[in-house]
This record gives C-alpha cells, sequence and structure tokens, in this order.
C-alpha cells in the first residue's frame, strides 16, 4: 500500500472517531427519548420480578441451604425502621454475558452480587447473561403468556448457580438473583471481527446493551467485564439510571501501543508495529484509545481490580472524567479469594512440607494471552538441566496445568489441544499434566500438594492464581509485570514472597531456586506468602465492594462539584516579580519556584474523592496563604477557573488576584471533603462517623471561605461564591453530617428521645440551607427541592420518634398528635416528589406507611382503651434539638505557621529566605531616613561648617599671606603635596574623561526620552488621522493625552530632571572654566610651581611680626586638626551608617508579626515605632554636630583676632604681596579640583539611575502604541461590521446612539495600569518625612521627587550643583523640588 493510502485510512479512522462523537452528543435528547421507550415497555416486569421472588422464597423455605443464607441475611440485616435509608430494595442490574465461565471474573460477579446480598437484602440482581446453551436437565416445557418466565429458564439459572457454587463455593439467596439471556453475545465475540476487532467488539457491545435494556431495565446498572461503551450507552440513553464498571483489564492501554514497537514491544502484539500495516494499526489504536476514554467519562463510579489496572484507567478516563464532572474516585478493588477457607483446607507447617510434591501448578483460562506456551517451554528447559548444573533437583518435577473452557467454545478447544501437541514436541509429555474445568475441591487438593505457583501471562492485571497459590503456601514463580509484580508478589516484612521472571530462561532459574530451597527456607517463604495473601479476602472484597455500591444506590445526600482550571505558570511570574522588585537574585529560590507549581499542579489535578487530595490542596493552599505576605495579589498570572454551580459552568472567570486562586483551591478543598464524605462507607458506625467529620471539615473549609477569603478579594468574587450561595452550602455539610450521627444513632440503637432530638436538629440544617438557596442565584431548583424535602422529611421522623418514646412513657394521647403531625409532614415533603430522586422519595413513602400504620393502632387504642385528651399542635412542647454537627475551620491553612516549618505536616514554607515585598519597603524608607539623617543633618552640617571655615579663610587670604611671610623663598610642604596628588589623579585628564562620560550617559538617557516622546506624537498623529477619517460621531475613544495621562505627565517630570541636571552640569563647567589655568599650573612640575609662585624681597621677619604671625599659625594648626578631627568623626559616622543593617531586625519583627497574623500584609507603618527606636543611636552625633559649632565658633574668633593682629604688624608691607597672592590661588584650585570630582561622580549616578526610568518610559510608549494601533484596528473593523447592518436595516437614531455608547465603554483605551517609572527601590508606604536641609547630593541618598518644579541650583551653593535627587523612589505627577526629601504615597 502507497503512502497516500495509509494517509487515506488514517483519515478514515480518525473521522470515523470524531463522527461517534459528534453524533453522540447531538443526538442525546434522541437517545434518552429511546431510554423513555425501553422503561416505558419494562416497566411491568419489575413487579413480576418481585412476585417470584417472593414466591420461590416460600416454596424454599423448607431447604437447609436457603435457610442458612436466610439466617446469615438475618445477622447482617439491621432491624427495620421507618426513617432507615438503607433499606432499600430497588434493581441492580450486572452486565456480564459470560457469566457461565470459572474464571477470575466471574469469582468477582457472584462475590459482588454475595456482598450486595448481605448489604441490601430486599434488592433484586438482575445478571444479563449470553449463557443461552446451558445444557439442563430434559423437563416438561409449558408455553408461558406474557408477563412470566419460563420453566427453561429458571432450571438454566439454577445450573449456572450450582456451576458458581461449585467452582467458587459462593453460596447465594437465589430467589433474589434473576437472569436475562441475551441472544445477541456473538457481537462481542473476537471471532467475528477479523479486521479492527477492538472498534468492532466495542460497537458490538452497544448492539447487546440495547438487547439487555430492552429485557429490563434497573434501578442501577454495573459492568463487572470491562464494557466501557455499554456503560457509555447506559448513561445517555438512561442519564437517571447511575452506573457503575468493574474494569478487569483496559480494553487499550498504554502498554498496548507500546508493544507495537519492534524492538522493545512484548506481548501478543510483540513487534508488530513495523510496516504500513503497522503504522495503520498504531494510528487505530491511538484512535480508538481516544475513544475509550471518552467512554470512560460517562461512568459515575469506577473499580479496578488492581493498581496496575488502575494507573492505566486513570490515564485514559481521567481526563473525560474530569471533563464530564465525574467527582467519584477509581478505587482499587481487590477481587475476592477464597483465602480463608484455602487456609483451612491446606495446611503450611514443619508437619505438612513432607507432603509437598515437586509440583508446578498453574491455574489459568486456556487463553493465548496466559502464555501456556511460555511456561512450557521454561519447564522443559529446566528438565533439561541446563539452568540447575550437574544435580538437578527438578529431574523428576512435574507441571500441572488447571483452566477452565468456554461452554461449546471452539477457540479454548483448539487451544488445549495445540497446547498438547506443544507438550509432545517438547518431549516432556511424562512431566506435564492437563486438567480442564476441574472442580473447586480437586483444585484445593493440588493447592495441597504442589511446591511452586506459576503466572505466565505478560501485564496480568491482577492474578487471582497468584493469590490462591500464596493462600495455599504456594512459592510463586510470576511475571515481572501487571498486578502480580506491584501488588501481589511482594516483599512481607522486609523479605520476598517469590520470584518474577520474563524470558524462559528466567522463568527456568526461578524454578530451580525455588525448588533448591532448604525446607527451612521453603516454609518461612510459604508463611510470608499466606500472610501476603490475607490482604486479598473475599470479606476485604465484600466491605470494598459495598462501599462503592454505596455511592449508587445511596444518592440521597449531595456532593460539592469540583471547580476546572488551566495550567499557569505561577514560578515565572513569582521569579520576573523578585528580579524586578528585589535585590535577591531568583536563581536562589529554584528550588521553592519548582516546588510552587508542582503544588499546584498537584492540587489542580486532584479530583477525585480520595483523602491523598487532602493533603495536596490544602498543602497548596496553606503556601499560598503564606506567600501573600511576601508578594502582592496582583502579582501578574491570570488565574482560569471555571464555576462548578450555577448556568455558567462553560464559562471561565480569570483573574490576576492570589486571592481569587486560594478561594477556589479552598472551594475544591471542601468539595473535596464532601465527596470523601459520600465516598465513606454509611453502612457501619465507623464509616458514619467517618463521614459526618468530612462534611463538618466541609462546612469548615466554606466558613473560612465565606468569612476570612472573600471578603479580603479585593475584587468581585465569582458569581457561585456569593454570601448566599455559601451560607446554604455550609448549612447543607451541617445537615448532611447531622445526617450521619442521626443514622449512628440508629444503627447503635439509642433511645427514641436522644434519635428524635438529632433528627430536629437535621430538619434545622436543611430549612436553612433551602432558606439561603432561595435567597441564591446559583444555587439550583432540584437542590432546593432536595433540601426541602429532607427538612420535612426529617422533622416527621422527629416527631415519629417523639411518638414512639411517648408510646414508651404511656402518653398515648401525645403520641396520637406526634403521629398525626408525622403524616402532615411527610405529605409536604411528598409535594416536591416531582423534583427530587428516587431514593430520597422511597425513603418518605416508606416513612409514610409505617407511619400512617402506627397512627391507626395509636388512635384505635387511646379511643378505645385508654381515652387520654389528644393535644392541638399548639399545645405540643417543641422537641430539643441535639446538634452534634459543628463547622471545622482548617486551622491549617488560615494559620499555616502551625502546618509549615520542621514539624509541619507540609513541609517548610516556601520562599522563607525572601524579604517580604512590605520589608523590602520598609528597609528602603529606613535607609533613606537614616541616610537624610546621617547626611542632611549630621554631615551636610559637619561639611557646612567646614565650608564656612575655609571661605572665611580664603577671605582672609589664609594660609598664603602666612605662607609667603614664613617660606619667602621655595614652595611651601603643604602645596607640595597637594600638587602631588593632584598629578597622582592626572587632575585634568580625569575631569575631562569624567565629563565625556557624564555626558554620553546624559545622551543615551536624552535619546531614549525622545524616542518615547515620539512614539507618543506618531500615536496621536494616527489617532487625529483616523478621528478625521471616521468623524468624532463614531470615532468616539478618548485621545491618547486623555487616555494616558500618566505617561503624558511622565514627559513633562522627565524634561525638567534633564533640565535641572543641565543647569547643574553648566555649573561644574563653569566651575571648571575658573579653575582650569590655576589647575594647570598645580599639575605640573615644581619646577612650573616656582616660576608661577614668586619669592619675597625679604628673609627675616621682624620680631613683633614674628610674634604675631607665630600665634597665627598656632591657630591654622588648630583649625587644620579640627578639620582633620572632623574628617575622622564623618568617616566614622559613614561607616557606623553603613554597618546599621536594619534587616536583620526588620525580619525578626516580620517573623513576629506573621505568626501572630498569618493572614494580615505586612505593611511597612508597621515598623514606624522600629524605626523612631532605631534612629535614636544617632541622638549622640547630633548632639556633637552642635558641640562642633560652639568649637568652630570660639576658634573663628580667635582666629579672625589673631588675622587682625598679624595684619596690623604688618601694615605697609606689600613685599610679600603676590606670593600670598599666588600660593592662596594654588591651594583655593587643589579645594575646587576635588570639589569638581566629587560634582561629576554625583552627576554619573544621577544619570545612570536616570537611564533606568527614561527606558521604562520609552517601553510603556510602546506597549502604549501598540495597543491602540490593536484597539484601532477592532474599533475600524466594528465601525465597518455596524454601518453594514445600519444600511441593511435601517437602525433608528436610539440604535445608533446605544451602538456608540457600546463602542465608547468598550474601546475607551487606557495607559498601562502599571505605576509610571517605578523604581527598582520599592517606596509605596505613606511616610511623612521632615523637610531636609538643602545639601550635597550624594550616592547613599535617593533621588527625591515631589514638591515644586525643578528649579536651576541656587546662586548661594556654589560648593555642590544640586542633581534632581533620586530616580530610585517612585516619581508622582508633580515636580521634583531639590529643597524636598522623598515622598511616599
Amino acid at each position: 500500500m502507497t503512502s497516500l493510502g495509509v494517509y487515506q485510512l488514517s483519515v478514515f479512522l480518525a473521522i470515523l472517531v470524531a463522527t461517534l462523537a459528534t453524533v453522540v452528543a447531538k443526538w442525546r435528547s434522541v437517545l434518552s427519548l429511546l431510554g423513555w421507550n425501553l422503561q416505558r415497555r419494562n416497566k411491568w416486569k419489575r413487579e413480576r420480578l418481585r412476585d417470584l421472588a417472593e414466591r420461590e422464597e416460600v416454596e424454599q423455605e423448607e431447604d437447609r441451604l436457603e435457610k442458612e443464607v436466610a439466617t446469615h441475611h438475618e445477622e447482617k440485616e439491621a432491624p427495620y425502621s421507618p426513617d432507615r435509608l438503607d433499606d432499600w430494595d430497588g434493581y441492580i442490574g450486572f452486565f456480564h454475558p459470560f457469566c457461565n465461565a470459572a474464571g477470575g471474573g466471574e469469582r468477582v460477579l457472584w462475590a459482588a452480587i454475595k456482598a450486595t446480598q448481605q448489604q441490601y437484602p430486599k434488592a433484586m440482581c438482575v445478571v444479563y447473561t449470553g449463557d443461552v446453551n446451558i445444557t439442563i436437565k430434559p423437563t416438561r416445557l409449558q408455553s408461558q403468556r406474557r408477563g412470566s418466565f419460563s420453566e427453561e429458564e429458571r432450571q438454566k439459572k439454577e445450573a449456572i448457580l450450582d456451576k458458581a457454587e461449585a467452582n467458587f463455593n459462593i453460596r447465594l439467596h437465589r430467589p433474589r438473583i434473576h437472569l436475562e439471556f441475551l441472544s445477541s453475545r456473538d457481537w462481542v465475540l473476537a471471532s467475528r471481527y477479523p479486521y479492527f476487532t477492538l472498534l468492532g467488539q466495542s460497537l458490538g457491545s452497544l448492539r447487546v446493551a440495547y438487547d439487555a435494556f430492552s429485557l429490563f431495565i434497573p434501578n442501577v446498572f454495573i459492568d463487572t467485564m470491562g464494557y466501557s461503551f455499554v456503560t457509555a450507552f447506559a448513561g445517555l440513553v438512561l442519564p437517571h439510571m447511575p452506573t457503575g464498571a468493574y474494569v478487569h483489564y483496559p480494553t487499550i492501554s498504554t502498554d498496548m501501543l507500546g508493544s507495537l514497537d519492534v524492538n522493545t514491544g512484548k506481548g501478543l502484539n510483540a513487534g508488530t508495529g513495523r510496516g504500513w500495516k503497522g503504522y495503520l494499526k498504531k494510528r487505530y489504536w491511538h484512535l480508538f484509545a481516544r475513544l475509550y476514554g471518552w467512554t470512560g467519562g460517562q461512568t459515575d463510579v469506577v473499580m479496578t481490580n488492581s493498581s496496575w489496572t488502575q494507573a492505566h484507567i486513570r490515564s485514559l478516563w481521567g481526563p473525560s472524567r474530569a471533563r464530564t464532572g465525574k467527582s467519584s474516585a477509581i478505587e482499587v478493588v481487590f477481587p475476592p479469594v477464597s483465602v480463608e477457607e484455602i487456609e483451612k483446607a491446606v495446611k503450611v507447617s514443619e508437619a505438612s512440607e513432607p507432603k509437598r510434591e515437586k509440583t508446578l501448578l498453574y491455574i489459568a483460562q486456556f487463553r493465548p494471552e496466559k502464555n501456556h506456551e511460555l511456561i512450557l517451554e521454561a519447564f522443559a528447559e529446566l528438565l533439561r538441566g541446563s539452568t540447575t548444573g550437574p544435580r538437578n533437583p527438578a529431574k523428576d518435577a512435574k507441571l500441572v496445568l488447571i483452566g477452565s473452557i468456554r461452554n461449546d467454545n471452539a477457540e479454548d478447544i483448539n487451544r488445549v489441544s495445540w497446547l498438547r501437541r506443544r507438550v509432545i514436541a517438547l518431549g516432556i509429555e511424562d512431566h506435564v499434566q492437563f486438567i480442564c474445568n476441574a472442580p473447586w475441591k480437586q483444585m484445593l487438593d493440588y493447592l495441597g500438594k504442589s511446591s511452586i505457583g506459576v503466572n505466565g501471562m505478560w501485564n496480568e492485571h491482577f492474578g487471582i492464581g497468584v493469590v490462591e497459590y500464596q493462600a495455599a503456601g504456594l512459592i510463586c514463580v510470576v511475571n515481572d509485570s501487571g498486578g502480580p509484580k506491584e501488588d501481589i508478589v511482594v516483599e512481607i516484612d522486609g523479605s520476598p514472597t517469590g520470584f518474577h521472571a520474563n524470558t524462559a530462561k528466567e522463568y527456568a532459574v526461578a524454578f530451580s531456586k525455588a525448588l533448591a530451597l532448604s525446607p527451612k527456607e521453603a516454609l518461612r517463604m510459604r508463611q510470608r506468602a499466606r500472610k501476603s495473601a490475607r490482604r486479598f479476602s473475599e470479606e476485604g472484597f465484600a466491605r470494598s465492594w459495598v462501599g462503592q455500591l454505596d455511592k449508587l444506590v445511596q444518592i440521597n445526600i449531595l456532593p460539592l462539584p469540583f471547580r476546572r482550571t488551566h495550567a499557569v505558570s505561577l514560578s515565572e511570574a513569582l521569579k520576573q516579580y523578585i528580579s524586578n522588585k528585589y535585590d535577591q537574585h531568583p536563581d536562589m529560590f529554584k528550588e521553592d519556584l519548582d516546588i510552587i507549581d508542582r503544588l499546584r499542579t498537584e492540587a489542580v489535578t486532584s479530583l477525585e474523592a480520595h483523602a491523598s487530595g487532602v493533603r495536596k490542596l490544602a498543602g497548596y493552599a496553606a503556601q499560598v496563604v503564606w506567600v501573600g505576605g511576601k508578594f502582592p495579589i496582583d502579582i501578574g498570572v491570570e488565574f482560569t477557573w471555571y464555576p462548578s454551580l450555577g448556568f455558567n459552568t462553560q464559562r471561565p472567570v480569570s483573574q490576576n488576584n492570589l486571592r481569587f486562586e486560594l478561594a477556589n483551591t479552598l472551594f475544591n478543598l471542601a468539595a473535596l471533603y464532601s465527596q470523601l464524605g459520600i465516598s465513606a462507607n454509611r453502612s457501619t458506625s465507623e464509616g458514619l462517623k467517618t463521614a459526618g467529620n468530612y462534611f463538618c471539615q466541609a462546612a469548615g473549609v466554606l466558613v473560612y471561605l465565606r468569612t476570612d477569603i472573600i471578603p479580603d478579594l479585593r475584587s468581585t468574587p465569582p458569581e457561585d461564591m456569593d454570601p448566599m450561595t455559601l451560607e446554604s452550602l455550609e448549612q447543607l455539610m451541617l445537615a448532611q453530617a447531622q445526617e450521619c450521627s442521626w443514622s449512628m444513632a440508629i444503627k447503635n440503637g439509642y433511645k427514641d428521645a436522644l434519635i428524635a432530638k438529632l433528627a430536629a436538629k437535621v430538619s434545622d440544617f436543611y430549612d436553612q440551607a433551602a432558606e439561603f438557596g432561595t435567597r441564591s442565584d446559583i444555587i439550583s431548583t432540584e437542590w432546593i427541592h432536595h433540601m426541602t424535602a429532607k427538612h420535612h422529611h426529617f422533622a416527621a421522623a422527629a416527631q415519629y420518634r417523639a411518638a414512639c418514646d411517648c408510646l414508651e412513657k404511656r402518653k398515648y394521647g401525645e403520641e396520637v398528635a406526634r403521629l398525626k403531625d408525622s403524616v402532615t409532614c411527610v405529605n409536604e415533603a411528598l409535594k416536591e416528589a416531582r423534583w427530587i430522586n428516587k431514593v430520597v422519595s422511597g425513603d418518605l413513602h416508606g416513612l409514610k406507611m409505617k407511619v400512617t400504620e402506627d397512627l391507626k393502632r395509636a388512635e384505635k387504642d387511646n379511643d378505645m382503651i385508654y381515652l387520654q385528651p389528644v393535644p392541638p399542635k399548639s399545645e405540643l412542647k417543641t422537641l430539643d434539638r441535639a446538634g452534634m454537627a459543628v463547622a471545622k475551620k482548617p486551622t491549617e491553612i488560615s494559620d499555616p505557621a502551625t502546618s509549615l516549618g520542621d514539624r509541619g505536616q507540609f513541609g517548610q514554607p516556601l520562599f522563607s529566605k525572601l524579604v517580604p515585598y512590605a520589608v523590602h519597603v520598609a528597609a528602603s524608607i529606613y535607609e533613606e531616613r537614616k541616610n537624610r539623617l546621617v547626611n542632611s543633618s549630621i554631615i551636610d552640617e559637619l561639611e557646612g561648617l567646614t565650608n564656612k571655615l575655609r571661605d572665611l579663610l580664603q577671605s582672609l587670604n589664609l594660609p598664603g599671606s602666612l605662607q609667603a611671610l614664613e617660606k619667602p623663598l621655595g614652595l611651601p610642604l603643604s602645596l607640595t603635596s597637594h600638587a602631588e596628588e593632584t598629578r597622582q589623579q592626572q587632575g585634568l585628564h580625569k575631569i575631562r574623561r569624567s565629563m565625556h562620560d557624564v555626558e554620553s550617559l546624559k545622551g543615551n538617557d536624552v535619546a531614549t526620552y525622545k524616542e518615547g516622546v515620539e512614539l507618543l506624537r506618531l500615536e496621536a498623529a494616527e489617532d487625529d488621522q483616523a478621528r478625521l477619517k471616521h468623524g468624532t460621531e463614531r470615532w468616539t475613544r478618548p485621545a491618547g493625552q486623555q487616555a494616558a495621562d500618566k505617561l503624558y505627565a511622565q514627559v513633562g517630570e522627565i524634561d525638567g530632571y534633564l533640565k535641572s541636571a543641565n543647569s547643574s552640569d553648566e555649573l561644574v563647567k563653569n566651575k571648571l572654566k575658573d579653575v582650569e589655568p590655576v589647575l594647570r599650573v598645580l599639575e605640573g612640575t615644581d619646577r612650573d610651581l616656582e616660576e608661577y609662585v614668586p619669592s619675597s624681597r625679604k628673609a627675616v621677619m621682624p620680631p613683633k611680626v614674628e610674634q604675631e604671625a607665630r600665634k597665627l599659625r598656632n591657630i591654622l594648626n588648630e583649625i587644620s586638626r579640627l578639620e582633620g578631627r572632623r574628617r575622622r568623626k564623618v568617616e566614622s559616622l559613614r561607616a557606623k551608617a553603613k554597618a546599621d543593617d536594619v534587616n536583620t531586625v526588620l525580619l525578626t519583627e516580620t517573623a513576629r508579626l506573621e505568626r501572630k497574623f498569618p493572614m494580615q500584609k505586612i505593611e511597612a507603618v508597621q515598623f514606624e515605632d522600629l524605626f523612631e527606636q532605631r534612629l535614636q543611636r544617632y541622638d549622640d552625633d547630633r548632639i556633637m554636630v552642635q558641640d562642633e559649632q560652639e568649637e568652630q565658633d570660639h576658634i573663628v574668633g580667635q582666629l579672625q583676632e589673631a588675622n587682625a593682629a598679624f595684619t596690623s604688624t604688618r601694615r605697609g608691607d606689600t613685599s610679600t604681596r603676590e606670593r600670598e597672592q599666588a600660593l592662596q590661588r594654588l591651594e583655593n584650585a587643589y579645594l575646587k579640583f576635588k570639589e569638581i570630582l566629587s560634582n561629576l561622580d554625583t552627576g554619573r549616578k544621577f544619570y545612570n539611575d536616570l537611564a533606568k526610568i527614561v527606558t521604562r518610559f520609552r517601553d510603556e510608549c510602546r506597549e502604549f502604541r501598540y495597543q491602540r494601533r490593536m484597539e484601532a484596528g477592532q474599533i475600524e473593523t466594528d465601525l465597518s461590521n455596524a454601518m453594514s447592518s445600519l444600511s441593511i436595516a435601517q437602525s433608528n437614531s436610539l440604535q445608533e446612539q446605544k451602538q456608540r455608547e457600546t463602542l465608547r465603554s468598550q474601546y475607551s483605551a487606557k495607559a498601562p495600569h502599571k505605576e509610571p517609572l517605578t523604581a527598582p527601590t520599592p517606596t509605596r508606604v505613606p511616610v511623612s518625612p521632615s523637610p531636609a536641609t538643602p545639601g550635597m547630593w550624594s550616592p547613599e541618598m535617593g533621588i527625591k521627587f515631589g514638591g515644586a518644579a525643578p528649579q536651576p541650583p541656587k546662586e548661594g551653593n556654589t560648593h555642590n550643583p544640586a542633581y534632581p535627587n533620586s530616580l530610585l523612589g517612585q516619581m508622582r505627577n508633580t515636580q521634583w523640588d531639590p529643597n524636598q526629601g522623598v515622598r511616599f504615597a
């Protein structure tokens, strides 16, 4: 076949599968009509079946076996009570077309029926079977009219049940079992479909299903053979009939798909995926797997026989079940094995070991998948001794093959014949024995005398025979796959219970090892195997089966449905946020980021009623609560969830809100608790207690959601989480929890008075649930009718129990009054019968019947014997209430500190090392305040004092005048040291290089800023052009300047910052221009300096001048020491401020706040007291400034006095004036050099900070223009469509006005909602700093915004040009004022 032909066939199969799905979706109503017709046609049969069962029970009353079964039922059955809800007498259909076979599937069927009869003794079990050709004893058959059942069918039933009892030792109550014989069973035989077998059998099963429902329609339908198309058909045709499935083996599995691989494939289809046929088969199987998965989504309750089957069914059916809202978990119900009976029949002890023969026993049906050939080949190799060595312990070993052959099945018969010929070909016919259709006693005999139990099937779904081996103490050698590997032959007490193998050689080696075990080793392994087998007893199966059956039968309790969501990457948003907002690198939290994604995935996929989901949902919710204190709720992820209640369950709701995510997660946790309550086995007191606890926990989660989460959502809550809806659901959960307490009181035989109190409280809860439900727009009318009916039902049950209590206390008149009121309540409840399910309706009818009978008896007795007055209802005492149900709030979520940490059940809290956002803000505020205090209030004051002192010295021409006199020749030492420092720093070259760097940074910032402005201009031009084209009547969206007012405001702000910074740049340039000639001399050679500084004419000072000069020098030296001491103080203060790390203290305080208020978001304002206390450590430094001021004032006075005396002694002396002036110019040039370098460093820091701001400004302009372009295109399209419709429909002016309003509301584009020019350092908490004094800008201080428009530097401040302070603060709509501090808002 050509590749084109293969492709065409693949397309055909795809179209076929898609067509089937489409037909089903489109014809649901037609299929429902078909189901109604089938019900109508078979309605007569139910009563006929019940009459026949009752007649058989009477006829067989004398039979000993039936008496034993009946006695067994009487022991299991609780005494009948009118308000008992599990006394069910419906019809359960079991679809099992091959029920007369003797395999493991049939054991499951009959054991399930036995467990069903024990749980519901009044129920009728109807088995759909295709075993029509059963050989029965000859008898005279009478023709029967329609409405009766033939004697032939009855004898066939007896024959089938006799065989089941013989093969499995399962005794059943036969009158309550009915068999419907299917004439169309051939439609599911594989031999009928040589091609497309899987699809053919599945579609053929629909024909058999129609045949079954044409014969009889039960209340509950269960498939016990794995025909998933049948249960899907039942769900579509009879949507109100609960359906269940017990899956022994998936029709198709991932292992089957993998088996087609040429190199690694295993099983019957190993390696068949080669060539065009293999390709076609792969495509066919994959398409069938999709269809198979869809059918699984239509079944209400699904059970599997092993963990292996469960895993495959979950992968295939799980997605479809989640889409269809099937909340019941796919549970493992291990098949029943006669462990107890085998243990009684087969002893495992030292005394029994000598009776064991070297026999290898293989019990399995004779079918290809059982792989008998592999076992024969392995056994032949064992006998040849190739795996055992010279001393072969298996020379006299024997292999016994026991299996069933389906009646008149030629394929099975031919299979056994082929195996016999294969045994002869291998030359082992003397060592192999075949036993077909062995009775149970014969199998027990072989189990007792064999040594090894064998299983050869690859991916055996479970392996009942293997469990029987273990129960009998056989050492198992099984295939290394499927159920035998995962569930059965596992280690017990840390030691093996058998061997695993794959190939014939591996099996032979395993046989040899097992036979070579010493007697003691063999006995210990047999005992471990028996201990392992006790996990699979019939009692355990019955308990698990009843728990799942109760979900189908007891549907008088409502579960909360799960909410669905889409997968999102929360870690990416958190990583981006950490990168943008914190000074910690996201890679530090890589593990936490991976964990949060994994937790969410596990939580949102826990959509089955399994206890493991509680930990997943609660753990994720606790972590979300925890991280809510470290991240803002609008983290940047659109969480999408689908409502689970109401009319819009297919319409998703999306919000960028962490609390929205938390609310939905908590709702699913409540839903899980409710479904776990329904899944509990409420037929036992312990199960009722467990269920009630689950319902209380569900109510607690809903209370927490309503009171703590929804009010703080900060956005519109989902429509199905409004207060009335949540309140109704809370009361519903409490009602169902209280109902469990009521049921438990009945089972435990409590007094009627207490039961009445419990029932009255149940009624109250349901009444409140219905009341809140009517106020909700979401709670369905079906649920409200259910709640209302339950309210009246339990009010009736309460009065009935109170009447029973009155009878016991001989209050016969009150008994009659309460029974009358009970009847009234029942009648009120039955008014809801049209809208409630049959189980609730049946409970009500049963209660009414019993109460009516008791009322007749009570009235008769009272009228004829007791003659007590019957009080009216108004005089009856109100019944007391006994409330047992209390909502249990989830403290592990509301207080994460209790569940997270070293001893927490949910592990370590995530991002615990991440500084919370508010703490980062607080640290920024503290740093700004500390820097402002240290720099402005202390250092700037000290430097201001120093500058004043230097200005004074410069005005007094000091120290130049003194240096010229003291050293009339050569260069002063201080001058040479200044010159050397200037040379080492490369003087003018360093200044020009720094200026060039600043200009480059400035140019880049200006270019980026102009690019953003140009984008806004182009957007405005495009908008104006569109407005001119369409006119202002139709083009109604606001102009860009209105839509992005904050963005346009930034244009003026940034322009103001640039102008202010440019003024500072010019001031620095002017400084350099003024001092450049002298600075050239200062950075020159000593010869240049000597030439620049002239020598004095006098070489000797007069005594009077020398005396005054000495005094002046001492004062100047004191000033130098003062400056040096002050400089050291400044350096020490800066070091102190740098070492002042508030982070540790903030984190300690944060931890305390998080423990005390876990749900309260940490705000920086909470640290105000801590800030004030912390800043008090600088009080001594502020006092030091005052001391420095006083000391300087004192020394300045001395300086002025000494300089005046010095000047007066030299009055008229001009010999050193030129030298004085030269030295003073050089000193001033040195000081200016240092000042300019400091100014340029400040400018460089400013433009670097500005670069981040203008870059974001440009990016926002790009995003805004892009959004406006997209919006404009959509508007033009809508306007074109609107104009077309207007021209056709001739809309009136009112319609035109509505259209304009719609367009205006829909297309009023806004700029990005992000805060404009948000800086890397968060500063969002309201703080009102004290005004800062003007001073030099330093890199430690933030660039500050807020206040008046930027002004050029004041002329009085010639030392420090004022660059706009910190662009790391948040920009506001106001302009910057260099005299104002940081404004936080």
